[in-house]
């Protein structure tokens, strides 16, 4: 068996954890990932203390970086959207000793990811076969630590990723209850975004708005014990929270289709993978397909999971191939 090729580190940073890997490309072109580690960033004072970390108990030796990480990547400092690490691109290669060492948005790397799966990488919300059109724009959106968004532009077989920030929007309600919800957070905050509810953090404001709602005793839970309970039926009012929740992301992807003009719709980060069995997908298909009079054409939007365990460091290693 030929060696594969080591292209570099990449890492897949989030509010939460940050995964680090080693990028490989095979003889034919295939890329890969390979040691693949997580570490809380709270563990850690800085990016570059968990990246020595990382470069130590795998033993790499590496010329090249590729980081996805969550926010808008700009020129001089990025800062997590949900952590407190603060990234310098133009003193990361010294920092870390390397070659180069180049920043993109962590949507911008699944939407990369997605971009090069193949149909055993996805699994389709209602059953059927899904693989990437040809022609069309395919939206991605995944709630994690927040709610990514982005898009893939599709062309006579290529590809052009767009990241955005549309996990930012406005929170939209779409019945009596929602209506409820969003008065109760603007009494807490200046403007809800989709992100304040359909995102991990996002489950804890969705019980105690529905908590107010019921008229019951508002204790903020932990989020990770919550969601726990939600998954497990071991409470019904954690189990409605997410009930609740998995509609709001319905709601928030079909209102993500029809911004982009999509002819399908990717939904990644860890959160529904973790579900399980619980995950109703026919209630969030519901709600993604309630567009009024676009019901009929929302029907024809493939909705689908994504099915490969590291999505965000898969994309970092195939940008990271792309250039080099």
């Amino acid at each position: 068996m030929a060696e594969k090729e080591s292209l570099g580190i990449v890492a897949d940073i989030g509010g939460t954890n940050a995964r680090f890997a080693r990028a490989l490309r095979d003889a034919d072109g295939t890329v890969s990932i390979a040691d693949v580690q997580k570490y809380r960033t709270a563990d850690y004072p800085s990016f570059e203390a968990a990246y020595r970390h990382y470069v130590e108990s795998v033993d790499a030796q590496a010329k090249h970086g590729l980081f996805a990480l969550a926010g808008p990547v700009q020129r001089d400092e990025v800062r997590l959207t949900n952590s407190p690490w603060v990234l310098r691109p133009t003193a990361l290669p010294d920092r870390l000793g390397l070659e180069t060492a180049r920043l993109i948005n962590d949507f911008e790397a699944v939407s990369i990811a997605v971009s090069a799966f193949g149909p055993e990488d996805f699994r389709r919300l209602d059953g059927e076969r899904f693989e990437n059109p040809k022609d069309g724009v395919v939206s991605v959106v995944g709630p994690g630590s927040g709610l990514g968004v982005g898009s893939i532009h599709w062309s006579g077989g290529e590809a052009r990723v767009v990241p955005t920030e549309g996990g930012h929007i406005g929170f939209a309600p779409a019945d009596d209850v929602e209506i409820h919800m969003l008065r109760f957070l603007l009494g807490r905050y200046p403007r809800v975004s989709a992100e304040r509810l359909v995102s991990g953090p996002g489950l804890v404001q969705v019980h105690i708005a529905l908590a107010d709602l019921e008229g019951r005793a508002i204790v903020p839970p932990q989020q990770v014990p919550l969601w726990e309970a939600a998954q497990s039926g071991s409470d019904i009012h954690a189990f409605a929270s997410m009930e609740r929740w998995l509609m709001l992301l319905g709601t928030v992807a079909g209102d993500i289709a029809l911004a982009q003009g999509a002819c399908a719709v990717v939904l990644a980060g860890g959160i529904l993978p973790r579900i399980g069995d619980k995950l109703d997908t026919q209630l969030l298909l519901s709600r993604f397909h309630a567009k009024g009079r676009f019901e009929t054409m929302m029907h024809g939007i493939a909705v689908a999971m994504i099915s490969h365990p590291e999505p965000g460091l898969f994309g970092a290693a195939t940008a990271l191939a792309q250039a080099h």
